[in-house]
């Protein structure tokens, strides 16, 4: 009898174990089939009525989450098991965790609970995301996601309902892997967004070199303060590693808003500039970082880098992006566009920006042909008056300050060295001389190719500038801008062909056809009198309509 019971033990217990096991292999099977089906990218099918109670939590003391899901009734059937993924905050996967049947149906939904979750990291974040699994070779998924913030030092982060990610699209704090950026670069996809919750964020080069052999890759990197559109090809990968002395390993952007402290200097000098801010005093920054060294990106050459700043009070017309020249310790004019809740600006290099408004106003203007495009560039600081109250629309200009007033135009900075990648041979004037208000300005100009004096080494800064010398400086500023025109002959006989005195066009017949086509030169009296010299007023209404047709103003 009791070998008869021992026996009867032992195959109970073989029966046992083995619904056991096949217990456990069939779970064991459903999760490595799972991961299985993540490796091999098979299709899946977006699931529709899925969604989170707002019990799910994270437990300080045990590292662990749990919580609820729900589906909508008749999406679960009979054998079919509900299971949430969880992933860290840079999307690895660290586990699978099954959910089982809580009551009965609730306005149509059932829930189900996920209460022994995996150990999760002690800091960061992670992401839940549920599942049904169906068969071996089909799952079926919600595109709706939880993240929960891990930290042991509040007692409990947060819970934040998040919206699934859009093809192209990461959502970071403060860093990007290399993984994450190629994958968002993946299946044609060329514009791909970052969205940073701190001041800074840094990128992987490696993968940033890849991505740059897109045609037309283009990182929008954006946080609360503001974004850059950044053009890739805009990133000198092997100068940096020069300027650096050492390996390229990541590149920081920065997007940060300055501290009452930082901005007390800025905002005494708009005041004594008669402007009022409309936004907040935001640091725009990119840097090359290698092991040990960091260095600024201080100019993308003749690249115009779109960027955007959020606006934070009403505008007006006549407000506009500036930027903070450190050295003069002013601010001054960045091409720009003004929306309801953001203003878009675009420069060719990295500083402090900020909107602001103004209400300049020139009492010899109040009955004056130019008033309303004078006033609006004196507001957006491109123009000056003679004077507090005096703009002097009738007096001549020279060369040298409509040289100054287009570099002011194109939001570039005044140098006197090497800085647009011109050889310095190319714009030196005998006439131009160190330490002259306008030899800053003269060479940027020069350096950009607006300028290209007499041929014979002069410039000639204090000549009255003529109409025709005008044009083709303006027209060399849209080039500039991007927005190069060329026409033929029979266009340019064309675009001519209404004003009386175009035989008196010399050299300049091109540019002013140019100009005249493009809407920058009207005209008056169906002439365009191309060597008679331009006055202040003429010069600012030029500008005007050159700044509005490259986009540089509204």
């Amino acid at each position: 009898m009791v070998n008869k019971g021992k026996q009867n033990l032992k195959k109970a217990f073989r029966r046992e174990t083995t619904l056991f096991n096949k217990a456990l292999l069939k779970k064991t099977s459903g999760v490595l089939a799972f991961l299985m089906l993540l490796t091999a990218l098979a299709p899946v099918l977006a699931f529709a009525a899925t969604g989170f109670k707002d019990d799910v939590k994270y437990d300080t003391v045990t590292n662990k989450v749990s919580g609820t899901v729900y589906y909508t009734d008749g999406d679960v059937s009979v054998g079919q098991s509900v299971y949430v993924n969880v992933y860290d905050e840079n999307k690895n996967v660290l586990g699978v965790v099954y959910a089982s049947k809580v009551g009965d149906s609730v306005y149509g939904n059932t829930y189900y609970a996920f209460n022994d979750v995996i150990k999760t990291p002690n800091t960061g974040k992670i992401l839940l995301n549920p599942f049904i699994w169906k068969t071996v070779d089909e799952s079926v998924y919600s595109d709706v996601y939880k993240e929960i913030s891990v930290t042991n030092n509040n007692g409990g982060g947060g819970i934040i309902i998040i919206p699934p990610t859009a093809p192209g699209t990461i959502v970071v704090t403060d860093n990007v892997t290399s993984s994450e950026l190629t994958n968002a670069f993946k299946n044609g996809v060329t514009k791909v967004t970052v969205k940073f919750s701190g001041d800074s964020v840094t990128l992987p080069v490696d993968a940033l070199k890849e991505a740059a052999k897109i045609p037309g890759a283009t990182l929008v990197v954006t946080n609360a303060n503001g974004s850059y559109i950044l053009p890739l090809a805009a990133l000198d990968f092997n100068a940096l590693a020069k300027k650096l002395g050492e390996d390229l390993k990541s590149i920081k952007v920065t997007i940060k808003k300055l501290s009452d402290a930082d901005a007390k200097a800025g905002l005494d000098a708009a005041t004594a500039q008669g402007l009022k801010a409309a936004s907040a005093l935001v640091d725009f920054n990119i840097a090359a970082v290698g092991a040990t060294k960091t260095a600024d990106v201080t100019s993308f050459g003749k690249t115009y880098v779109k960027r955007t700043i959020a606006i934070t009070s009403g505008t007006a017309k006549s407000a506009t992006v500036v930027r903070w020249d450190a050295a003069a310790k002013k601010w001054v004019f960045v091409p720009s566009t003004i929306g309801t809740t953001e203003a878009t600006f675009q420069r060719t290099g990295n500083s402090v920006y900020a909107v602001v408004t103004a209400n300049k106003t020139f009492s010899d203007l109040a009955k004056h042909w130019s008033k309303a495009e004078v006033e609006v560039l004196a507001n957006k600081l491109v123009v000056e008056g003679v004077a507090a109250d005096t703009f002097a629309p009738n007096r001549n200009i020279t060369r040298a300050e409509f040289a100054a007033l287009v570099v002011r135009s194109l939001g570039l900075d005044s140098v006197t060295t090497n800085t647009y990648g011109v050889a310095a041979n190319t714009y030196s004037f005998t006439d131009v001389v160190a330490g002259k208000w306008y030899s800053a300005d003269v060479t940027s100009a020069a350096a950009t190719g607006i300028i290209v004096g007499d041929g014979k080494g002069k410039f000639k800064p204090d000549a009255l500038i003529t109409r025709q010398e005008l044009a083709a400086m303006v027209v060399r500023a849209m080039a500039y801008a991007g927005k190069e025109v060329k026409l033929t002959g029979a266009e340019q006989a064309s675009a001519l062909a209404s004003f009386t005195d175009a035989k008196k066009l010399t050299w300049a017949k091109a540019e002013v056809a140019v100009a005249v086509k493009s809407g920058v030169v009207l005209g008056s009296n169906n002439k365009i009198s191309p060597t008679a010299n331009a006055t202040r007023a003429e010069a600012a209404s030029m500008l005007k309509r050159f700044l509005t047709n490259v986009g540089f103003i509204e």
